[in-house]
């Protein structure tokens, strides 16, 4: 009986154990240097890292080279003076108002349309998500957004760029990414405004 249940239970352990190999060899790990956040990503997309280094830009398998394309961005930066008092910093809904004014004023968004605003916590912090479209040039975009500030004044902005028409297939894809960021992935890098 024994012999019979091991060379049941063979196969079954085999099949997880490659799933979990073909799991993992599918996944690439990102660790950001400058602001110490960690996600994953499929492997098949490929990872662009700008040059100030404070984030990471995964662009599917067919993004296009330049201009506007579907994107996940991830990245920190500090945080700024809140524009109505210099005394304090900004806070989660002064932020997403600066950058809704930066899309319109540098980027010549038009028709923007907020479709959903609600705070979340992410890697331990309250944090803002906010979904919205918009217009740059002829073409409509679609973008998802989480931000969230941490007590050393840190802003972290995780987002899904695209076109209205691929959110189905992309959402997905972006919650694996959020759902796998971390702050502090590496305990020797000390944690920066």
């Amino acid at each position: 009986m024994r012999m019979s249940t091991a060379l049941a239970v063979a196969p079954i352990f085999c099949t997880l154990v490659f799933c979990h190999h073909a799991r993992a060899a599918s996944v690439r790990h990102y660790v950001n240097q400058n602001y110490n956040f960690c996600i994953d990503y499929p492997s098949g997309w490929r990872s662009v890292v700008p040059f100030d280094g404070n984030a990471v830009e995964l662009l599917p398998p067919k993004a296009q080279a330049k201009g506007p394309r579907t994107q996940i961005t991830v990245g920190g930066q500090a945080n700024q003076p809140s524009e109505g008092d210099d005394t304090r910093r900004q806070s989660l809904e002064e932020y997403w108002n600066v950058q809704l004014r930066a899309m319109a004023e540098y980027d010549k968004a038009t028709a923007i349309d907020v479709i959903g605003k609600k705070l979340v916590t992410l890697a331990g912090y309250p944090a803002l998500e906010t979904v919205f479209e918009y217009t740059i040039g002829s073409e409509r975009w679609h973008e998802r957004q989480i931000a969230l500030i941490t007590q050393s004044d840190a802003v972290f902005v995780l987002s899904l760029r695209c076109y209205p028409n691929d959110v189905q297939q992309l959402r997905p894809i972006y919650d694996s990414v959020v759902r796998s960021f971390r702050i502090h992935c590496n305990p020797k890098l000390p944690e920066r405004p």
